[in-house]
This record gives structure tokens, sequence and C-alpha cells, in this order.
């Protein structure tokens, strides 16, 4: 109790088997239980918090893209699914239910995907009183805690009326079709992995096993996280990821490959997200020195900055500058400052 506090014993209970069976109690595995659940529903909490005061959002019905109605379906379906476990006496399937909804469909795939879009702040805010209501016989203490929170207010969340489902926005075969759309994400992320192809580089194509296309949001959620041009369809055994890489292709690769080493730079040094940046680069390979200038507008967007020069001068007053390889063998000088 005095190192976790006393909702994390109680959720590992309710959901290393059910009450009724034997536990043998194990502080590494009550460590990582409650880390799965209840870090991550702090951690959704802290990033609404960090970002709410900011943010101008404010019809909680202005969702704009299809994850959001996924994401509402999920929800419905996991209050359906909780309520009726709950009523059959099986708390163990119900606490599962919530953790599954808020790990792997919340945190690591509506919100990952969404914290940069504008409306989906307000949305957060909804679906964590929904999580925390769901909740809240499991971890009293830390729902209450939160709920308050959320709503500003001292009242108490165990004063509230249970969750009700609400079947008009469930949608099984939305549901489905972005649970296809994950599986060839899994599919086309081991493919990068076996053969060793990062994920900042872009491919061309990756081919599935589906005659019907996914809907357009539900494409641009798959050419995101595997960073590929294009979906194409066909009757084949099984999804196939189009490892040929032109130099058009390389060349967005060094770029993204800059990028990333701009925002680390960014963090080390401590700047806000918003914070306006100027950069010098130079590389005498011409081939790196032709991506990034082809693909200085994008590596201006992302990375926020206002200048960025081809010129070496280490002798202006940088925040901070280093030299490194892009890849191996093809080195660049990089500069930034606010």
């Amino acid at each position: 109790m005095d190192k976790y506090g006393a909702d994390a014993p109680r959720w590992y209970l309710y959901t290393v088997n059910a009450p009724s069976e034997y536990k043998l109690f194990s502080d590494r595995e009550l460590q990582t239980r409650s880390q799965g659940f209840l870090s991550t529903l702090r951690n959704c909490y802290r990033f609404y918090d960090l970002y709410e005061q900011t943010s101008s959002d404010k019809d909680i019905k202005s969702k704009k893209h299809l994850l959001d109605d996924w994401i509402y379906s999920r929800l419905h379906t996991t209050i359906e699914e909780v309520t009726n476990e709950l009523d059959a006496y099986d708390p163990t399937s119900a606490a599962r239910s919530i953790e599954k909804f808020l790990v792997e469909d919340l945190s690591n795939w509506w919100l990952r995907r969404s914290r940069k879009r504008k409306g989906a702040l307000i949305l957060l805010k909804d679906l964590l009183i929904e999580t925390v209501k769901l909740s809240a016989p499991f971890v009293p203490f830390v729902a209450d805690d939160l709920y308050m929170k959320l709503i500003k207010d001292d009242k108490s969340i165990h004063l509230e009326d249970w969750t009700i489902a609400d079947e008009e926005l469930i949608n099984s075969d939305l549901e489905k079709e972005m649970a296809e759309a994950r599986e060839v994400i899994v599919v086309g992320l081991a493919t990068r992995k076996e053969n060793q192809i990062k994920v900042r580089q872009p491919l061309s194509f990756i081919t599935v096993n589906r005659l019907n296309p996914f809907q357009p949001d539900i494409e641009e959620v798959i050419r995101d996280e595997l960073n590929i041009k294009e979906i194409k369809y066909d009757k084949v055994e099984s999804t196939k990821l189009n490892l040929e890489i032109s130099l058009e292709l390389k060349g967005e690769g060094y770029a993204r490959e800059l990028i990333r080493q701009i925002q680390d730079m960014r963090k080390e040094l401590g700047y806000k997200m918003d914070d306006k940046i100027s950069g010098s680069w130079f590389s005498s390979d011409v081939e790196l020195s032709d991506a990034i200038n082809k693909w200085s507008e994008m590596i201006a967007e992302e990375t926020i900055i206002d200048e960025f020069t081809n010129t070496k001068n280490e002798t202006m007053a940088f925040d901070m500058q280093k030299e490194f390889d892009i890849v191996v063998g093809k080195t660049i000088w990089l500069a930034i400052k606010k």
C-alpha cells in the first residue's frame, strides 16, 4: 500500500485472474499491470491537462475524422461489454475490457494518431470522463481524483449514474475495417523490421488481400503508419510491402532523418513545441544536399524553422551545432538557434 497506493493492488487482483481463483502474488506483475493501465490513464490525463489551457476546442460534436467515429464506437461497445460482464458477476473480464480499450484503442491508437489534430482535445476529455466512470468500481480513488480534475468540480464520480451505451454510436463494420487495417500495419511494420528499413524511409506501396478499398480516412492512417505512398488491392495470398527504394524515395528518407535529428536537438535544448527557430546546414555530399534542398519546405514545416540556410559558419552563436552521418557515409553539419 505504501509503495503502490490502494488502487494498484486492487486493479492487479481484479485483472490477474478471477476472484474465486488462487492468486500467487507477484510484486513485479503488480508493477507491470499498474503501469499498463493506471500509468496510461494518468498519462492521457496529463496530455489533456498540458494542452487544455491553450486549446480553442469547444464543440464535442465537431468530429472530422473517421478515427473519431471509430473510437466512439469502440467506447460504447466497451461500455456494453463491461455492463454485461458486471451483470454476470465477472469483474475480471470487465476490468480487462476497460484496459484493452484504454491502452490499445484510446492511447496507443486514437490519441497517438490524433494529438496534432484540431478538435481532438475536447473529444479526449469526453473519452476520459467515460473511461474513468467505467473504471470507478475498480480504482475508486484514482477515478475520483481524475474525474474532479476533468470536470473542474469537487463532485464525486461515485455520485454519478452508471454510464449507458449508445447503440447508435456503435458501428461494428467500422470496427472490423479498422481492425483489418491495423493487421495490415502490423504486417508492414514487421516486414520493415525484418529487412532493417526504418519507418522514416518512405516506400512506394503495399499490396493487400482485399478487393474493396479501405475508406479514405483509414487509407490515410495506413499510409502514415507505414510511410508509404500508395495502397494496392488485389487477390493475393498475403499482404506484401514493396521494398524497392527509388532515388526520390531515398532522398525523402534523408530529409525525414534530418527532421528527427532537429526534433531531438529541440528537445535537448528545452524548446517549446511552438518555438520558432532558425538553422544552418552544410554537406559536401551532392546527393544528400540535393535531397535537403528539394524537401526544405517539408523540413521547415515539420520543425518550425523560419530560416534554414545552406551555409556553414561555426563561429556564429548557435544554441547547438553538430556534425553527424544521416546514413553511413553521408555526413552533414547542422546548427540551430531560437
